[in-house]
């Protein structure tokens, strides 16, 4: 029975570590490279005003800032999920609730993300809207797409 909850323990630790290097990783294809189909490029072509600019550039490190805070603490939990199931009678109880500790930042970080993609729409006229929508085309929208159900999202990790 220990060997089994050992066993099943290591790779959910895996699996949340396999997650949080893949996010830090970048999105897209190019191995965090950016390319033509990132965001980047479509955000130079919605003719934002120097004072979007500036509101979408103080969004954007806020949230690169906050996310920081919270991949550094999701670290931190891994790590001492993983000491939980270093020992000889790993207790149940603990890595539970730890497992819960995990869910909550990763909560945080949707929540953030969000609020941000609120944010950023909030930021721009419905004429930007409009043409950021014909840029996305069917694949943001689709079930795989990037973002977040079809919303922009200049910072998804």
């Amino acid at each position: 029975m220990e060997k089994k909850m050992l066993a099943l323990g290591l790779a959910f630790v895996l699996t949340i570590g396999i997650a949080v290097s893949a996010s830090a990783a970048g999105w897209g294809g190019g191995g965090g490279r950016w390319s033509d189909s990132d965001w980047a490029p479509a955000i130079t072509k919605l003719d934002l005003s120097d004072e979007q600019y500036d509101q979408l550039r103080e969004l954007h490190t806020n949230l690169f800032n906050e996310m920081q805070d919270l991949r550094t603490e999701i670290s931190q939990k891994v790590f001492e999920l993983k000491n939980l199931y270093f020992q000889k009678n790993p207790d149940t109880k603990a890595i539970e609730d730890k497992k819960k500790e995990l869910a909550d930042l990763q909560s945080k970080i949707y929540d953030l993300k969000k609020e941000q993609i609120d944010e950023v729409n909030e930021n721009l006229t419905q004429e930007q809207l409009a043409e950021l929508g014909k840029m996305r085309g069917a694949g943001f929208r689709g079930k795989m797409g990037r973002g977040m159900g079809g919303f922009y999202n200049p910072t998804s990790l």
